[in-house]
This record gives C-alpha cells, sequence and structure tokens, in this order.
C-alpha cells in the first residue's frame, strides 16, 4: 500500500476545489496551498499560488502527480519546493533536484507562455536543480540562476541580478508566502 499523499491549506481555500484527479485550484489570487510529500526517498514540501497581481481569472491551477517519482505539476501559476528529492513539473517543463529549494513559475496561457525555474538555496542536500524541456536540459548550479523555458522547449539562462523584472517576480512570490508564515527561507 502506498503512503497517502496530503494536501494541507496554509490559507482558508474550500475543499471542493481538490477534483479526484488530484488537481486543485484556488478561490481567490490570495489563497496558498501546501503540499507536503513523504514517499520514502522523497521527503518535501511545496507551496502552490496564483502569479503576482494575477486576476480572478489567472488563478493557479496545479495538479498532484503520484510518480514516480511524485510530482506537484502546474499550468498556471508559481510552486515553491523544497526538502529531499522535489521535482516540479508544467506541461512542457520538469525540474528536480537530490535536495534544495527552488522556484518555478508559470507566466502566459496553459501550454504557452514561458516557464521559469529558479535555484533559490542550497541548505537541502545538494547544489543544483535540474531543468529538462524535450530533448533540452540545463544545470543550475548557483543561487539566484534561473532557467526562462519558451513554449517551443527553448531553456535560456540567466541569473536574478542581471533581470530586474524577474527578481521583483520572485520577490513578490517570497512576500506573497511570508505573508501567510512560511518562513521556508529561514
Amino acid at each position: 500500500m502506498s503512503p497517502k499523499n496530503t494536501i494541507s491549506i496554509v490559507q482558508e481555500v474550500v475543499a471542493k476545489n481538490t477534483q479526484t484527479d488530484g488537481s486543485f485550484a484556488p478561490n481567490n489570487t490570495s489563497d496558498i496551498y501546501r503540499y507536503e510529500c513523504n514517499q520514502g526517498e522523497y521527503c518535501w514540501t511545496a507551496y502552490v499560488g496564483s502569479n503576482p497581481n494575477s486576476t480572478g481569472a489567472q488563478l493557479f491551477n496545479a495538479a498532484v502527480i503520484d510518480g514516480p517519482p511524485p510530482a506537484l505539476s502546474i499550468s498556471i501559476g508559481w510552486l515553491f519546493l523544497y526538502g529531499r528529492n522535489p521535482v516540479g513539473q508544467s506541461e512542457t517543463v520538469t525540474a528536480g533536484a537530490v535536495g534544495t529549494s527552488m522556484l518555478m513559475q508559470h507566466e502566459g496561457p496553459s501550454g504557452v507562455g514561458t516557464v521559469y525555474v529558479v535555484f533559490m538555496g542550497k541548505t537541502y542536500y545538494s547544489d543544483t536543480v535540474q531543468v529538462a524541456s524535450g530533448t533540452a536540459a540545463e544545470s543550475l548550479d548557483m543561487v539566484g540562476k534561473f532557467a526562462a523555458v519558451t513554449a517551443p522547449g527553448d531553456i535560456i539562462l540567466s541569473h536574478l541580478d542581471a533581470d530586474p523584472d524577474r527578481k521583483k517576480a520572485v520577490d513578490d512570490i517570497l512576500q506573497m508566502l511570508n505573508n501567510v508564515g512560511a518562513n521556508i527561507l529561514s
């Protein structure tokens, strides 16, 4: 019998939004869900939310992927994952590590737009995040380094210090997490 994954709620949301297929979406753009994964070697936490400044028509959409490996997938919004063997997915991108903290954000409509994966910290077992899209793959090996993955699957590497707009988006998401008491980087 495999262990059951649970979704616990950081802010109040209506339970009916969690579907039998594992997908879930909030009622409001300010809602943030927390997902805990404890399956053998996979021991991580993920927070999921809507993109900063999004409207009611742009609420996050996420799904639990039981694996292997167990993962959280987004088609709109962001994921902040940390712990041992975290895996985040979108329709076109997979990001994972032996253990670390990373932010994955999908901007634009589902299936198009850009997916960003940001290496957030080294405090959890390893120093790299692996990013893959189609046949392309890259490693993020420094805090603040990020991959921008376009809808065709191109991976463009940069650093938050070189992109003030991306840095602001990341800071806004971290502030959203801080506002609900998720002290993820402390």
